[in-house]
C-alpha cells in the first residue's frame, strides 16, 4: 500500500517519493506498457491533437512534453504541427525505444532528456506550451511540478494537461502501488486539482470531460494477462471500473501574460 507522503518527515517523503517514481517508471517499462501500447495514456492521440489545438500550437511553438513516454505524443506534435518540441522523462529505456523508432527528421526536431519533472534542467521561460499527458498523477510532489512547470513556461504560455480526476475520493485499499502506477492513487477531484493550480499561479481556462476515453483502457487491463501482477491487483481494477471512481479531463491553463509596460 502507498503511505501518504503529507503524513512522512521530510527525509521519509524524500525516499517514498524516489521510490514511488522508480515504481511507475519501471511498470510502464514493463507489463502496463505492454499492455496499452505506444501510447501510454488512454486518451489517444485524437485528445493530443485537441490539446494541442487549444493550446495553439503551430510551426513556431516549442512545446515540452512531460513524461514522454515511447515518444508518440511528441512525435504526433512534430509531424502534425511542425513545432520543435523537448520530452522529459524519468525513464532511459523510453527514450531509447523513441530513438530507435524515430526518423531523422523527427528526431532532428525532438530534444530528449533523462530527468525529473519536480527538478527540470531548463532555463526560466523557455517553453511556450507544456503538455502532460496521464503522467501529473504520478509525480509524488504535485505542487513543486506544478512550480516548475510555471518556470519554464514562457509569460501567457499554455499547461495542457489531461489525466485521470477523481469523482469521489478513493478508498485506502485502493491506494496501491499499482493504481498509483495507472495514474488513480495520485490522482485528484476536480475542485480539487483546479485549487493547486490556481496555487501555484495558473489562470484555469478550458475544462473538458473525455470519461468515454477511459472505457477502452478499462476493457484492455481487464481482459490482459495480469497474473504477474496477482489476483488482489486484478480485484482492485475490477472495482476501480464497476464502482465509477474514475472521470478523464483535459484541463488547459495559462501563465498569466507580463504588462509590458510594467
Amino acid at each position: 500500500m502507498i503511505i501518504g507522503i503529507q503524513t512522512a518527515t521530510r527525509n521519509e517523503g524524500k525516499v517514498l517519493s524516489n521510490r514511488l517514481k522508480v515504481c511507475s517508471t519501471k511498470i510502464y517499462e514493463g507489463v502496463i506498457g505492454d499492455v496499452i501500447g505506444n501510447v501510454l495514456h488512454p486518451s489517444g492521440l485524437d485528445l493530443t491533437a485537441r490539446a494541442a489545438e487549444l493550446a495553439k500550437i503551430n510551426g513556431n511553438s516549442t512545446v515540452l512534453d512531460l513524461a514522454f513516454g515511447k515518444g508518440a505524443s511528441v512525435r504526433f506534435l512534430v509531424e502534425k504541427f511542425g513545432c520543435s518540441a523537448v520530452g522529459l522523462d524519468l525513464s532511459a529505456k523510453l527514450a531509447k525505444i523513441f530513438k530507435r523508432s524515430s526518423s531523422r527528421s523527427i528526431f532532428e526536431k525532438v530534444e530528449l532528456t533523462v530527468g525529473d519533472a519536480e527538478a527540470m534542467p531548463y532555463i526560466n521561460s523557455c517553453f511556450d506550451v507544456v503538455m502532460c499527458e496521464c503522467s501529473f498523477n504520478l509525480f509524488p510532489d504535485k505542487m513543486k511540478t506544478l512550480s516548475e512547470i510555471h518556470r519554464v513556461l514562457r509569460s501567457g504560455g499554455t499547461f495542457a494537461l489531461t489525466d485521470i480526476v477523481l469523482k469521489k475520493n478513493l478508498p485506502v485499499e485502493l491506494r496501491t502501488n499499482l493504481t498509483f502506477a495507472l495514474c488513480v492513487a495520485g490522482a485528484m477531484t476536480l475542485s480539487e486539482l483546479r485549487e493547486l493550480l490556481e496555487k501555484a499561479g495558473f489562470e484555469v481556462a478550458h475544462v473538458e470531460d473525455h470519461s468515454e476515453k477511459l472505457v477502452a483502457l478499462g476493457l484492455k487491463l481487464l481482459f490482459s494477462d495480469f497474473s504477474a501482477l496477482g489476483i488482489e491487483n486484478q480485484r482492485v481494477l475490477d472495482r476501480l471500473f464497476d464502482e465509477d471512481f474514475l472521470s478523464y479531463m483535459l484541463i488547459v491553463s495559462h501563465k498569466p501574460q507580463l504588462d509590458e509596460k510594467s
